[in-house]
């Protein structure tokens, strides 16, 4: 930073402003942010307060190759009457929210469209000639609800009068998920902004939401899988915490639910165990198997003997993620490597 800054921003020294993260004006992060975010923004005109007086900076900004950015703000005058600096700062919002990912509408005290991104009016299908006119929110819902973008509400005037509250509402913050009827899920959050207005963000999360029904299925269905096993199966992570399991694991450890709960390590497992059974040499060698590169083919059906005298029999398989699955079963006899717990 140069001495000019430095005399704007009151600062003692270049290290001050720098353990103070000083700035010109909050509108200078916000372009600053969006740069960072990728925006190509060479000069824009903004009004800032300087030593009590309003004049119009023209900040140029420019994200350097090193993935710095570097901000120039040159003192064009005094600050327009009211009407312009509304337009200097409609602009800028402008800038900032088309840089954005998602569906982004601000909206000033009077819940009046102030500005809006193109993922906005392409998310709710919407003319960007009607938005330009700066419709009130209330016209937007009617809009949405007539084209069949909204979710369907028993009471839409009571659900949109509750909706709108937000709007009048000072530091309020307001989230709700939305399906809507062409399948899309979206998150609508709304946040008050200092001075009067509402920013609307929407993301849309109907691919998130799908890989996590997917998943869901899927772990629905392993388990279920497993369950159709009379062994007891447990498969454990590379960091030796239980990843997954069936019924007859805990059935034949008398595992309880609190047990099993939160991925547990191996060693609470072997807690438990003991002070239901006591010592258990089957444990020593699930614990080898874990910690080494490959599980020794001589792991492979070793039975021992329980200290209530049932006969156990491991065997252990890597899978190709490098976890461990243990396979137990109670043996009828002694085996070639059968050893005592």
């Amino acid at each position: 930073a140069n001495n000019a800054f430095l005399a704007v921003t009151a600062s003692k020294s270049l290290d001050n402003a720098i353990s103070e993260n000083l700035c010109l004006d909050q509108a200078e992060l916000e372009l600053l942010d969006a740069a960072r975010k990728g925006a190509h923004i060479i000069e824009m005109r903004r009004p800032v307060t300087l030593f009590g007086e309003r004049r119009i900076l023209a900040f140029t900004i420019r994200a350097l190759s090193d993935g710095d950015i570097m901000c120039m703000a040159i003192d064009v005058g005094a600050a327009a009457p009211q009407s312009n600096m509304n337009a200097e700062r409609r602009e800028a919002l402008s800038q900032f929210v088309n840089g954005l990912t998602s569906a982004v509408a601000i909206f000033d005290s009077t819940r009046r469209l102030v500005t809006h991104n193109a993922n906005y009016a392409r998310l709710w299908s919407l003319s960007e000639r009607w938005l330009d006119t700066g419709p009130l929110a209330d016209e937007i819902l009617d809009r949405l609800r007539e084209t069949r973008h909204l979710p369907e509400r028993r009471n839409f005037s009571s659900w949109k009068q509750d909706h709108l509250q937000a709007f009048v509402k000072a530091d309020t913050h307001f989230e709700e998920l939305w399906h809507l009827p062409s399948g899309a899920s979206v998150r609508v959050m709304m946040d008050s902004i200092p001075g009067g207005g509402t920013i609307v963000l929407i993301d849309d999360i109907s691919d998130r939401l799908r890989l996590e029904s997917a998943y869901n299925l899927l772990t629905q269905v392993h388990i279920a899988t497993l369950n159709a096993f009379d062994e007891g199966l447990a498969i454990f992570g590379t960091d030796g915490r239980l990843k997954t399991h069936n019924e007859s694991f805990a059935k034949l450890w008398s595992l309880q639910d609190q047990d099993l709960q939160h991925q547990p390590h191996v060693s609470s497992l072997i807690g438990a165990s003991e002070r239901v059974f006591g010592p258990c040499g089957i444990w020593d060698i699930l614990l080898t198997a874990i910690s080494e590169i490959e599980a020794p083919k001589a792991l492979d059906g070793v039975t021992v003997r329980r200290v209530d005298g049932v006969k156990i029999t491991l065997s252990i398989s890597r899978l190709p993620d490098g976890a461990t699955m243990a396979r137990y079963t109670k043996s009828p006899g002694r085996d070639q490597h059968s050893i005592a717990a």
